[in-house]
């Protein structure tokens, strides 16, 4: 007796009943997990939420051509403009 094809119908059946009947509920909590991701987003890119202090970065503007710079020293001569010519303790 053949034992392969009624256990293949059988796990067919199983498979097709547990991706289908919850379906409406994967839907819904997709809606809402997309809906926290948003919500995450905007809080994210609130820039009201952040000092002053990053203003002041974004409004500097480099002199150093930024084609001849290695990777990320702009962002380092930007933060040392606004953070260590400001803030530090030392004397130049």
């Amino acid at each position: 007796m053949n034992f392969w094809f009624p256990a293949v119908v059988i796990l067919a059946g199983v498979m097709a009943y547990l991706c289908v009947t919850p379906g409406p509920r994967i839907f819904e909590q997709d809606i809402v997990l997309n809906q926290q991701a948003m919500r995450c987003f905007r809080f994210v890119t609130d820039f009201n939420r952040y000092p002053s202090w990053l203003d002041s970065v974004k409004a500097v503007t480099s002199d150093v051509d930024p084609s001849s710079a290695m990777v990320g020293t702009e962002f380092e001569l930007l933060f040392s403009k606004n953070y260590v010519g400001r803030y530090s303790t030392f004397k130049h």
